[in-house]
């Protein structure tokens, strides 16, 4: 795995984040593995969840219906997957450490309070809080950039949560496209979603990809995608809460390998013949003659015929060659060139 993106991507290419979940198991040593494993995978930023379980879950006797999480007690859930917030520190030191960026996705105001304390650069307003208003409001009022995710939301919902940073004075937001299903089907990424997001509401846009594999990441960097958000677990590790839509290490490797390349292969509206081409320029067809000549004849269309390979003038200069003479002999199949004429 490399230590870094293999290709230097200008603004407007997708930021990499590992959103690295519940994946620390409720360790901080985890949590240091998680940040060295996203930066040598390649990815730009790690993402964590902070919230105050007490808050998160005030039924705590609720029990999961359906999905990946069937049958478990809501609030011991969140209580075994919470990121602690004196942690923050050690998290900020190891992302400085490797040279990625750390942000967080924010649930509540204390733990709002917890970030700003250790200046968190960014917040994340997950797909199921896109409806907390007032907590769109509270995290805006920070000035700090926002990433609003969108999975289950109409397009209601989403203008509502959108107009509510903004009054609060949030100018620099990123909007997700998301399907809240663990995971994903493809099917149901919908990333023609992302343009209709972007022209609505001025702002960036990406992809919170709950899918498995790399596809649906491709498609939106190459639908100009600026974020691809992506779970990330270890490889030792994937019987975790995450394990079953989360890329491991390797993966995730793989996933960043594969955007960049579809991102070079972009590129950019140029038209020339690249260096790794030309070697097929013999191949083109060019200008030889359909019948022997003698010295002095004039050039007249039924003379011309084109083939391969190019060694004669190209067929879009017959009207240079017609109605000239030849200045020697020339036999039938020959390559023709404007030197060859009078």
């Amino acid at each position: 795995m490399s230590a870094a993106r293999k290709v230097p991507l200008p603004a407007r290419m997708p930021e990499v984040v590992a959103e690295l979940s519940a994946s620390h198991l409720g360790s901080l040593t985890l949590v240091r593995q998680l940040v060295h494993a996203a930066a040598q995978a390649g990815a730009d930023a790690v993402k964590i969840q902070l919230w105050d379980p007490e808050l998160m879950v005030l039924k705590t006797d609720y029990v999961v219906e359906r999905g990946p999480w069937d049958g478990q007690v809501l609030a011991q859930l969140y209580a075994r997957a919470r990121f602690r917030p004196e942690w923050l520190p050690a998290l900020a030191e190891e992302a400085q450490r490797h040279g990625i960026v750390w942000f967080a996705s924010v649930f509540d105001l204390p733990s709002l309070m917890a970030l700003e304390e250790a200046n968190c650069p960014r917040y994340k307003i997950a797909s199921f809080e896109l409806v907390d208003l007032p907590l769109i409001r509270a995290v805006a009022t920070s000035g700090k950039p926002l990433v609003l995710s969108t999975g289950m939301a109409t397009l209601q919902e989403i203008t509502q949560a959108v107009l509510a940073a903004e009054n609060a004075g949030c100018n620099e937001m990123t909007i997700l496209r998301c399907t809240s299903a663990y995971p994903a089907p493809t099917e149901r990424a919908n990333l023609a979603g992302m343009a209709e997001l972007r022209e609505r509401f001025g702002y960036p846009v990406g992809l919170s990809d709950h899918t498995t594999g790399n596809l649906a990441a491709v498609v939106a960097a190459t639908l100009g995608a600026t974020m691809i958000e992506k779970h990330l677990m270890l490889k030792d590790y994937q019987d975790g809460p995450d394990g079953h839509f989360a890329n491991n290490e390797e993966e995730f490797a793989e996933m960043v390998q594969v955007l960049d390349e579809a991102i070079e292969s972009i590129g950019a509206p140029v038209f020339k013949c690249w260096p790794e081409e030309e070697p097929q320029l013999q191949f083109r067809r060019s200008t030889y003659l359909a019948r022997a000549l003698e010295r002095g004849d004039m050039v007249k269309p039924g003379d011309l015929v084109t083939s391969r390979p190019n060694l004669g003038a190209s067929p879009a200069d017959w009207p240079k060659l017609l109605g000239r003479r030849v200045r020697r002999a020339m036999a039938i199949g020959v390559p023709l060139n404007e030197q060859d004429l009078e």
